[in-house]
């Protein structure tokens, strides 16, 4: 749009160094020096070049500097006039800011800028309005000035690039000294709505009739970012190493698994593999495919890039109806069946929006096939690393990025890009602080400061001698803090929108999209109107104007990555390094809750609309979640629930408490136990609110989240928490079912169940069997009479819990027949629907092969527990994120039996492999793995022992107590029986090392310990106690200490006679310690005769034992039968 005022004629900023030493001469000396004020040389400029100096102090101020303004614009501009400077140089001192705008981003109606070399032509979509005042009606200089005749003659120039179709001209007259008349405002606004209607048309047909496809369009994508990342690679003598090993992998025609390149955050794999993928192309002539995760919005999930890269080597792939585990298998198969030599890279699979467990690759591939993979390998982010965890069980072939050591040269090559250099001084500080952080990624952002450092302002300290002029941190994090700080200082970004929308961005987790972004600034009102106050102008649409996230944009851009969310472009930071920075910042909480309050508004605007119209319903719940999270504000969470249930629209309300309960079930099943919490108590305070208004409508949902959170918390090891809402829970159950019997009998049980099983967890036994009791009775009468198949699961559910509990009151006999029933209808139903059954049939083959165990029964248990960790390590292998405790519980439980049949190197191979899962697991979220992890390290620290590894056993085993007691202190009746269990074990390896003190300090804690409890709970803590008289009494024996020996054996023998008698199978091992233990004092004290006697009952019992289980057995009963016929000669 152009009038008939030409308008202001800016400064130049930068005038190279000849062109400036040529008008210094033809300048009168008074005027030079009012021009070297404010024009320095700035040798880092290339060419080097006098640039004006900022505008500080008073001159910040338009009135102060307008007059000094002036008089340079008057002094350059009559050194041109006489200078001998060609006539096209000559105008960018006369030029206005609009003609230098429409000539540099617009029109090149004279030569093309650099910026337009780069660009097409595009005049067919450009508009120009020029407005022409009669001059004859000029009132005073408000409309025209004595630029008049510029301004007409920038409009013809205009006019005359432009197509005629695309011109609007129009005529008016002053009416007064401030205002024009104002009749032609109506047909420029026709002409311009029906313009941009038009080009709206013809972009939409054009799209419409575009033959690219959406391959096309992700490879040019691809490939541009390919080329973006060139731009940052370096080539050091280290990386070539590097590069030649990719190279001879590509070149070797055998079989192989795929390459996998890791490095650490920002050490700069992305422009590695970029350059390997430019190489390959100049020495393979295989067909390359390569995808960079998260550079386009279709590359941000395995799906979506292997359904890419497959369409590319021409094969088309079904993904749609078929699970990840499904597809991939069907991407595996069709990896071992292409018939092409192809190399496919992927770069950075720990960016993947969903989890990636890479069933899809397989372990060896044909010769013709070559995958190349980078993934983060970090202490600083374990949960990203466990990509590079999974891919390293799948090949032997893994590459190290190395340390980067040619900072130089890289910052060179990015000042390049923007015409700027340093000097020495500035380089060899540069260097001396890259020494700390040491990666690609710290030169990348310093580029954005340095790239602004001037030759003049080096390194000097300042007049106190202690600081420097211009200073760079020197670590990652810090020089992104610089990096964010100077989009206020530098840049002059308004602060508080940069924070606001890094704070947005971080808050969503996901990322935003443009719309959404723009969308939840504009909602805030307040906001818009101290960014874009109507001081100079109305703003009609009250909306934040685009040109600020715009000039933003162009900074950020560098380090944001996108990817594709229910079609929406998200937009998000690519290193994390980025998000620990922003979320660190002193005002993020504030902008999370600021977001939340923007989606609120938003989504009370939408709700009458479809729920999946846009995402702000499912960001609310991202951004509440994560908010609990994060800042654990008990207060917020409750006003966050209470807007969803003021909302009017039911229908919306209903579609969200069911994304709500999607999401927590999603997170449990992938052990993502935190997220999991966070949704479950979101959608519970919610639907709370919703029950007290209208119980009829929502009361089942409000049990529902009741049930769920309640099984959440107890894998939390939060028992008390638990208990409290089965307790809620339990009395709606009980009222429906009395109401409803037919109805609500299933919900009824299954409230009983998880409501026995808290009581189970802190040690109520007595309340757990009686609710067990009651359910296992309204089970099987359903189960019998009603409907088999949708009883099945509750009633073998109610066989097994019953068992359980039935074991630790010690009546293991009447527990064995239930575990055999439910094994018979697991079974029935695992051969007709495997896929939903298989996890609930290995559960049933564990426990009675546990039960079969404690009756002595080990050669009965080994093929139940063998046949459940087979089918689990297959489950475990496809899908690791959803079976670790399965599997590892299998390892462990074929581990026990082994040992029992002195298998000790086959059961320290499965204990190792389940440690190496546990471990990772257990640095994750110790509270959800505590105890798991604890039996691992009990169970493989013992094998040690077994195997006289006696250093190995006690690392593990001192770990294995030191969290036991953590745990103990917070839940002591949970922990207790782990936590003995540990001392007991801990001081017998330190028996072995001699180590006797410490060994009797913590036995006779156990003993104390679990003689405590045994006097509580005799039923729950007998075997236990047991064990623990024993083992005592051995360390007395071995200290000198024998009356004391003999006094614990003697207890431990008569109680143990008593149960053995009882239940011969489960005590047998206990009982015949006990009689050699007791017998040995004996003999020790020269009572011959009753040591005779225990040691012939005990040659007894073993002999008829080791016919049994030779394996066991042989070595204790001939070891029986040694002592027995050495003391017979006494």
């Amino acid at each position: 749009m152009a009038g008939d005022r030409y308008g202001w004629v800016p400064l130049l900023y930068s005038i190279e160094e000849k062109e400036f030493d040529t008008l210094l001469e033809l300048i009168p000396k008074d005027e030079q020096t009012k021009l070297v004020e404010w024009y320095k040389l700035d040798l880092n400029q290339i060419p080097a070049s006098y640039i004006l100096k900022e505008r500080i102090g008073k001159y910040e101020a338009y009135e102060e500097w307008e007059e000094v303004e002036t008089s340079l614009r008057a002094i350059l501009q009559k050194a041109v006039h006489s200078s001998d400077i060609n006539e096209e140089e000559k105008n960018k001192y006369f030029q206005s800011a609009t003609e230098s705008e429409v000539i540099e981003g617009i029109l090149p109606y004279f030569k093309k800028t650099k910026h337009q070399e780069n660009l097409e032509d595009d005049t067919d979509h450009i508009f120009g309005f020029f407005r022409d005042i009669d001059k004859s009606t000029q009132i005073e200089d408000k409309f025209i000035t004595d630029d008049y005749d510029k301004a007409q003659k920038f409009k013809d120039q205009v006019g005359e690039i432009l197509f005629d179709k695309n011109k609007l001209k129009v005529n008016t007259t002053q009416r007064s000294k401030d205002k024009l008349d104002e009749n032609y405002l109506d047909i420029f606004g026709e002409n311009i709505l029906s313009f941009l209607k038009k080009q709206l048309d013809e972009q939409k047909s054009f799209e419409d009739n575009n033959n690219a496809t959406e391959l096309e369009i992700e490879q040019e994508e691809q490939n541009l970012f390919l080329v973006r990342k060139l731009h940052s690679f370096v080539e050091t003598e280290k990386l070539k190493e590097t590069l030649q090993s990719i190279k001879s992998y590509i070149l070797d025609n055998n079989k192989s698994s795929a390459l996998v390149i890791f490095g650490s955050s920002g050490r700069g794999k992305s422009s590695l593999m970029a350059k390997a993928i430019s190489d390959a192309n100049t020495f393979s002539k295989r067909k390359i495919a390569f995808r960079f995760v998260g550079a386009t919005p279709y590359s941000s999930t395995s799906k979506d890039i292997l359904t890419s890269i497959f369409q590319e080597f021409g094969i088309s792939i079904d993904a749609q109806e078929k699970s990840f585990e499904q597809f991939s298998e069907l991407i595996n198969k069709k990896i071992m069946k292409l018939d092409k030599e192809v190399i496919v890279f992927i770069d950075a699979v720990d960016q993947l929006e969903h989890d990636d467990n890479f069933l899809w690759l397989p372990e060896i591939m044909p010769a013709n096939v070559k995958i190349i993979i980078s993934t983060l390998n970090d202490e600083h982010y374990k949960k990203d690393t466990k990509y590079f965890n999974t891919l390293q069980n799948k090949t032997d072939q893994i590459i190290e990025i190395p340390v980067f050591d040619e900072p130089l040269k890289l910052i060179k090559n990015l000042l390049q890009l923007e015409h700027r250099t340093l000097q020495t001084k500035q380089e060899e500080y540069f260097l001396q602080q890259f020494e700390t952080a040491n990666s690609p990624l710290y030169v990348t952002v310093a580029a954005q400061e340095l790239k602004h450092w001037k030759s003049s302002n080096l390194l000097d300290d300042d007049s106190n001698g202690n600081k420097k002029v211009q200073a760079l941190k020197a670590t990652n994090r810090g020089i992104i803090e610089e990096f964010l700080d100077n989009l206020v200082l530098l840049f002059h970004h308004n602060e508080e929108f940069v924070y606001k929308v890094l704070g947005y961005l971080y808050a969503s987790r996901d990322g935003l999209s443009e719309s959404e972004l723009l969308q939840l600034l504009s909602s805030n009102r307040e906001f818009v109107e101290r960014m874009s106050p109507e001081t100079f102008y109305k703003n009609i649409t009250k909306e934040l104007p685009l040109v600020y996230w715009s000039r933003l944009y162009s900074q950020l851009r560098f380090f944001l990555s996108q990817k594709t969310q229910d079609n929406e472009e998200l937009k998000y930071f690519f290193h994390r390094e980025f998000e620990d920075v922003i979320k660190a910042l002193p005002m993020q909480k504030q902008e999370h809750e600021d977001i939340i309050g923007s989606s609120q508004r938003l989504i009370e605007q939408y709700q009458n609309e479809n729920f999946t119209h846009n995402r702000f319903g499912k960001l609310y719940s991202i951004l509440i979640t994560q908010y609990d999270l994060r800042y654990k504000d008990k207060k917020r969470k409750k006003d966050y629930a209470q807007f969803i249930s003021f909302l009017s629209n039911e229908t919306w309300i209903d579609v969200y408490l069911d994304h709500l309960t999607n999401t927590g079930e999603t997170e449990y099943l992938h052990n993502r136990m935190f997220k999991a919490i966070a949704s479950q108590e979101s959608y519970l305070e919610t639907i709370k609110i919703l029950n007290d208004n209208k119980p009829i409508k929502y009361l089942e949902k409000y049990n529902k989240g009741l049930k769920d959170l309640a099984t959440t918390y107890k894998y939390q090891n939060r028992q008390d928490e638990a208990l409290k809402l089965e307790e809620v829970s339990i009395e709606i159950s009980k009222q429906q079912y009395e109401q409803e019997p037919l109805k609500y009998a299933l919900s009824y049980c299954e409230t009983l169940l998880n409501l026995a099983r808290s009581h189970y967890n802190q040690n109520r036994l007595e309340k757990a069997v009686k609710l067990e009791e009651i359910a296992l009775n309204v089970c099987k009468k359903n189960y019998e009479e009603i409907d088999p198949d949708k009883w099945a699961y509750t009633y073998t559910r109610a066989l097994l819990n019953l068992a359980r509990t039935f074991y630790n009151f010690n009546r293991l006999k009447e527990g064995i027949p239930l575990l055999e029933d439910a094994l018979v209808v697991r079974k029935k139903y695992f051969e007709k629907d495997p896929s939903s059954w298989v996890g609930f049939y290995t559960i049933a083959l564990n426990d009675l092969a546990f039960s079969y165990k404690d009756q002595s029964k080990q050669i009965d248990a080994i093929p139940l527990e063998e046949e459940a960790l087979k089918i689990r390590r297959e489950l475990y292998k496809k899908t690791p994120s959803r079976w670790p405790k399965d599997y590892t519980r299998s390892l462990n439980n074929l581990s026990a039996t082994y040992k029992y049949q002195r298998l000790y190197d086959k059961a320290i191979e499965l204990e190792e492999e389940s440690h190496s899962i546990m471990k990772g697991l257990y640095e994750e979220n110790p509270q959800r793995w505590g105890k798991d992890y604890t039996i691992t390290l009990d169970n493989l620290g013992t094998s040690y022992r077994d195997k006289n590894r006696l250093d190995e056993s006690i690392e593990l085993l001192t770990e294995s107590l030191d969290i036991s007691s953590r745990l103990l202190n917070e839940d002591f009746y949970r922990w207790v029986e782990y936590y003995t269990r540990a001392l007991t074990s801990l001081a017998l390896s330190f028996k072995l090392k001699n180590q006797t003190e410490e060994a009797l300090s913590m036995e006779i804690e156990a003993y104390e310990v679990t003689q405590k409890l045994f006097n509580e709970n005799p039923d729950r803590w007998q075997r236990d106690y047991a064990r623990t008289l024993n083992n005592l009494a051995l360390t007395y024996k071995k200290i000198d200490k024998l009356d004391n020996a003999l006094n614990l054996e003697e207890v431990s023998l008569d109680m143990s006679r008593s149960y053995f008698e009882d239940d011969p199978n489960r005590w047998v091992d206990i009982y015949t310690n006990a009689l050699e233990g007791l017998a040995d004092s004996l003999f020790r004290k020269n009572e011959f005769t009753k040591a005779s006697e225990l040691q012939k009952e005990l040659v007894t019992i073993t002999k008829s034992k080791f016919k049994n289980n030779p394996a066991h057995w042989e070595i204790i009963y001939n070891k029986a039968v040694e002592i027995y016929q050495k003391n017979l000669k006494q």
